[in-house]
This record gives C-alpha cells, structure tokens and sequence, in this order.
C-alpha cells in the first residue's frame, strides 16, 4: 500500500464517502425517534457537506487528503449514526431539538470549508514533491546525523524514564486533579515532556534507516519508552495513538507499509479494544478512588471497566465526541458560554510549557465542564477523578468565537500547518503533523492547542538541535587543536 499515491488516496477517500452516504440513506429508512432527515433543511445540509469533501478530495494536497479524512470519520458519519441509533448519543441527558442539528451541520460546512481551504492554499504555496529517500534531520550543519541523533534520543529517553518513574511514585500522569501532587514534582513532569515529539525521530530513523548495531538498540529502547509512557498516561487508546504514529511516519514519508504490519493490525486492534481499552479504565477508577480517599481493590477497579460490550459502544462514542460535543454545545449554548474566558485560556498555552507557570489564573478546563453539564456532575468531583470528554475544534470554536473570525482562524491555522507540511523535508515533523490534525481536529483540546502546539514543537525541537549544534562545533574545534 504506498500512501503517496493521490488516486490510491482519492480513492480511500471516495469510499469513506460513499459509505457514509449508504449509511445516511439506511439510517433516513429506519430511523425511529430521531430521524433528522425529515427535514428537508438537513437533507440539503447532509448533501452540501458530502460534495464539499468530494470536491475537495480531486485536489492535490496530500495534509488535506487527512483533514478530509478526519472530518468524515468523526464528523459526517456520527450524523446517520446518531440518527440510526441515538442511543449512542454521548450526552444522553439532553436530547438536541431539530433546529440545533440545522445549526449545527451548518457550522460544520462553514468551518469545514475554510479549514480545508487554507490547508489546500498552504500546501500549494512552493510544495515540496521530493519522495524521502533517507532520514535527515535538519540540513547540511550537522557533521553527524547519527551523532546527532543518538545525542537526541539520549534525551528522550532520559525524559521518559523519569516520567515513567514519576507515575510509579506518585501516579503524576493520569489526568486526575494536579492539586492531588507536589508543585515540584508537577514541573519536574514539565520539564521532562520537553522533548516528547523526540518520539517520532525514533518511529522514522527505525522505518526509514533501518539501524544497525548502537543506533538500532537506541532506538528501540526509546519506542520502548514511547509505548509505556503512553501507558502510564491511562489514555484508552494509549497503543491505538502509537499505531497511529508509525502509519503517520509512512504517510509523511510516501512509504510502503511492510506486509508483517498489514498482518499485525487485526490482532493489534483485538488486543488494544479487548484488554488495554478496559484496563487502561480499571487504572483510571482505582487511582481516582485512591486519590479521592475511597480506595478500591484494582481487580474490582477493572472488572468494573471490564464489558466488551460497553468497551465498544464507549470506543464508538470516543470516535464521535467531537460531533456530539458541538451538537451538545448548540444546544446548551447559553450554558456553556458562560465558563468561556478566551484570555485565561490563551495566557494559559503559556502556562502548559513553561515548569511552575507564568500567569496566575484559572482557565475553563472544557473536558471536565462538558462532562460535568452533560452528565449533571458535581464539576468539582469529575476535576478531581479527571473524567471528561475532549471538546474538540469545533464546539471550542463555537463557544469561543463568532463565525467570521472563527472562519478566519481556522483558515489561517490549517494554511500555517499546511505550508509548513508541503515544504518540510524532515520526515518526522510532518509525520507529527499528520498525527496532530487527524487527532486535534477531533479529540483535541479546542483551538488554542492546536494554534500553540506545532510552534511550541518546533521551538523545543529547534532549541535542541541548536545546543547539539554548538556541542559539535566546540567538540570539532577542540579535536582539529588537538
């Protein structure tokens, strides 16, 4: 399978569409309550939205191609699901009216069509058609790519084992309450996630290089590293994100996927949903129950998570948070417009890189909020166990923004992403690209994250290489003295 192929590309994602538009019809025949699609209004709306993304898809544009794909897995799809059963409906408390899936298929082909506009523009402006033969780092400064890079991964896996060793001893990492842990220890786990996109640098070297003897054990000890950071993190898609980063480094790369990882992908998927999506639950309610002083055995922990039927239906509704969220979000906007404070949560980007924070302040944490109005929780309680659902660019955007300069920054963010993704030649910054729009987009944590995290990316990335940079030219000078 070669990614870069643009009809191999067309065509995936023309079949995404017409079994979505399958589906609109089959949901549209057998709907029972919720059956949106007697509304002429939506009918036109479902139908504008699908060409657009057909439209879209004859264009070259290969970070587009991904945004395309996105919008129809967690978007266009989740309507006829919704419709076909809304029992899957994430915020089952509050049915949305008619006129709030108008509203809300309207703002998802406004802000869909400018997002892939800008990110066709970007792409266009001087694209880059080189096919990676081999992995460079940065350019012709570096002496040594290989010193360079196991220099790099040194670092990374340093980072790693001392987050790792910070969740073993304190449980730092699992997305409860930070006022649970010491304020040293939180900037010590800052500090330490400096260099995680370091862990693309390891996929890419090991796909495209193919190590050998130092560098390969290197390299393979850092995506060890990768794998349980992920896992201590207590996310319930924690090797799914991992699957999703090497298919990205092949994707960026314009690569063949290896017949062994075409075979794994089944058995991958079963274990992933069948043990680690339940268990990674498990985990999450015994370190709540801990933390908040109503310790429980772990074993009544997973068993609690563990039913394949509800790990499926809550994978599925993972899959279709972000439509749900802005679905949630038309319908209760009045609601949730009144814990928006654009301010505090832009200083705030700041705050999330910098050990100890710069400004004292407490922005809306929207993955808590939208779980504590949709399910009538105590907002307190849902901080303190870290439950919550990811709001997603869209329903951000909504409740942040009007719709012009909604419109306008999501078309100048994704014309950013994408020139920097059609004229980057380092295989492992534009696989992380890949992987930022296909997951931000959805399961994001709205768009001061996604405008913030790419140059604060490329910043702590770019310092790194500079330090190496002086390290290699003293070393270089010392050793012609010498």
């Amino acid at each position: 399978m070669l990614f870069g192929k643009q009809a191999y590309m067309n065509s995936v994602v023309g079949a995404l569409l017409l079994v979505s538009l399958l589906g609109l019809l089959i949901s549209s025949m057998y709907c029972d309550n919720s059956c949106y699609t007697d509304n002429q209004v939506i009918i036109y709306e479902c139908i504008t939205l699908h060409f657009m993304l057909f439209s879209f898809n004859f264009f070259k544009g290969r970070l587009t191609k991904i945004l395309i794909i996105s919008l129809i897995l967690f978007f266009v799809t989740r309507f006829w699901v919704l419709q076909l059963d809304f029992t899957y409906y994430v915020y089952t408390l509050f049915d949305p009216k008619m006129e709030d899936m108008e509203f809300t298929l309207a703002y998802l082909i406004f802000i869909s069509f400018f997002m892939l506009l800008g990110s066709l523009l970007g792409e266009a402006l001087k694209p880059n058609e080189n096919i990676f033969n081999g992995m460079h780092l940065f350019s012709s400064h570096i002496r040594n790519d290989s010193g360079c890079y196991i220099y790099m991964m040194s670092i990374y896996i340093v980072s790693k084992l001392l987050l790792i060793l910070l969740f073993f001893d304190s449980g730092i990492g699992m997305g409860v309450d930070i006022r649970f842990f010491d304020s040293s220890l939180l900037r010590l786990a800052k500090i330490s996630k400096f260099a995680s996109p370091l862990g693309y640098l390891a996929i890419a070297w090991l796909v495209i290089n193919k190590p050998i003897g130092k560098e390969r054990i290197i390299t393979l000890i850092a995506i060890s590293f990768l794998v349980m950071s992920q896992l201590t993190t207590g996310s319930k898609v924690a090797l799914l994100y991992v699957a999703l980063m090497f298919f990205s480094v092949y994707y960026a790369g314009n690569l063949l996927i290896p017949k062994f990882l075409k075979s794994l992908f089944i058995p991958f998927t079963i274990v992933s949903l069948g043990i680690i999506f339940p268990l990674m639950g498990g985990i999450r309610v015994y370190f709540s129950a801990f933390l908040t002083g109503n310790p429980i055995n772990f074993y009544d922990a997973f068993e609690f998570s563990y039913d394949p039927l509800k790990t499926l239906l809550d994978f599925d509704s993972r899959l279709g948070t972000a439509f749900d969220a802005l679905l949630f979000s038309t319908s209760k906007f009045d609601l949730l417009k009144s814990y928006s404070d654009i301010t505090s949560e832009f200083l705030d980007i700041f705050n999330g890189y910098y050990p100890g924070g710069i400004f004292d302040l407490e922005a809306p944490i929207w993955a808590r909020i939208l779980y504590a109005v949709g399910h009538n929780a105590d907002l307190q309680t849902v901080i303190a166990t870290g439950t919550g659902e990811n709001i997603g660019l869209m329903a951000h955007l909504l409740l942040s923004f009007d719709w012009l300069a909604a419109g306008f920054l999501v078309f100048f963010l994704m014309f950013f992403y994408g020139i920097i993704y059609s004229n980057c030649k380092v295989v492992f910054i534009r696989a992380w690209i890949v992987t930022s729009i296909f997951i931000d987009i959805s399961n994001g944590s709205g768009v001061f994250h996604l405008l913030s995290t790419l140059p604060f990316m490329l910043i702590q990335v770019s310092f790194l290489y500079i330090f190496y940079l002086i390290y290699d030219g003293l070393f270089h000078k010392n050793s012609l003295n010498h």
